[in-house]
């Protein structure tokens, strides 16, 4: 089956599989006239593409989808003879792209600047077109946990700073865990640039929970440290109503009367059962991973700020930030926040989640 598209002045014949084996192309080239455009027939294999059916075409431009290697020479040359740019749009895996308008046709090769076969020759061709972008989101139903923003491409992309690069280097992702409203700019391998506008609005903010990035770790902060058993979290817990919870500790997963401590895993699972994120417990004032709050967790402290003690890694280190002052400068863990712990046990003060 061969297509001919007309649009205003120019033509264009996609020629398929044709062949001239039973005279197809000499019944069909004078009923088609002169077009802009050619896909060649037959991929270039032999059999195809005569000189009389070429002449009666007179495309300015020829497309192959072959190999070069592949390609019939003796059609590549009947092309060269008739003064016919043709390309290749397999080779190195790269398309290329007929632009047609009303009155011009134009080519373009899609992904990074690079080397191309065009007429017999190794040719520099120039990547001058932006990337082709739309952005998708996880969710935009309310949400109190995380919405997950895909900026997806028609070529290979750079990286973006604070984005994920997917393996075909065609998708960056990242998760929004505060709404926000941004420009990011997105460069193909070219360096060509465009803009993704990203706007989310949607997670509403808990009076209870509070999702944080602390480094590459996704934290929730919010566990009642009086009451911080499983029960009692799922009781409070509404994650969407579309998530499956398991709770775990050590890779063990904790149930009913087990208590919740920092360092603890929440992992939510979606429809179908799949792990949607993982989050770990940050429970202010339990420095230590117990799951209670006692002079000790003051006592780890305090041999942090004196070098006596180092916290195992940033999580605990979060847990010792009781002070508002302290928690928001993200510095290590004050004298004031040990005095806090104290404080709360005898009943003085009360720390905030």
């Amino acid at each position: 089956m061969g297509i001919l598209l007309t649009q205003g002045n120019k033509k264009v014949f996609l020629a398929g599989d044709i062949n001239n084996l039973d005279g197809d192309e000499d019944r069909i080239g004078p009923i088609i006239g002169k077009v802009d455009f050619l896909k060649v027939g037959h991929h270039g294999f032999g059999g195809s593409s005569t000189t009389n059916f070429l002449k009666c075409l007179s495309p300015k431009y020829a497309l192959i989808t072959n190999s070069y290697i592949s390609a019939n020479a003796t059609i590549m040359e009947r092309l060269k003879k008739l003064d016919i740019e043709y390309h290749f749009s397999t080779e190195d895996k790269t398309s290329v792209i007929a632009i047609i308008t009303d009155n011009d046709v134009s080519i373009k090769y899609e992904h990074t600047n690079c080397e191309k076969y065009i007429s017999g020759e190794m040719k520099y061709v120039a990547d001058i077109w932006e990337p082709e972008i739309n952005v998708t989101y996880s969710t935009k139903n309310t949400t109190n946990t995380y919405v997950e923003v895909s900026i997806n491409s028609n070529e290979e992309l750079r990286s973006v700073k604070g984005w994920t690069l997917s393996n075909d280097k065609l998708k960056l992702t990242k998760k929004y865990i505060e709404n926000a409203t941004e420009i990011v700019t997105v460069r193909d391998l070219a360096g060509n640039e465009t803009t993704a506008y990203i706007e989310v609005s949607n997670i509403k903010n808990s009076d209870e929970f509070k999702i944080n990035k602390l480094e590459n770790t996704y934290t929730l902060t919010g566990v009642d440290y009086k009451n911080n058993t499983v029960n009692r979290f799922l009781q409070m817990a509404d994650f969407d109503g579309i998530y499956n919870i398991n709770l775990y500790d050590d890779n063990q997963e904790i149930i009913n009367s087990d208590k919740i401590s920092t360092g603890s895993t929440l992992r939510l699972y979606n429809e179908e059962n799949n792990i949607s994120q993982d989050y770990t417990i940050v429970i202010y004032g339990d420095t230590n991973g117990d799951g209670r709050l006692t002079a000790l967790d003051a006592l780890y402290i305090i041999k942090n700020k004196l070098g006596e003690k180092k916290f195992s890694n940033e999580i605990y280190k979060e847990a010792g930030r009781i002070t508002e002052s302290t928690r928001k400068q993200k510095t290590e863990p004050l004298a004031i926040d040990a005095l806090s712990i104290i404080e709360a046990k005898l009943g003085k003060y009360e720390i905030k989640q």
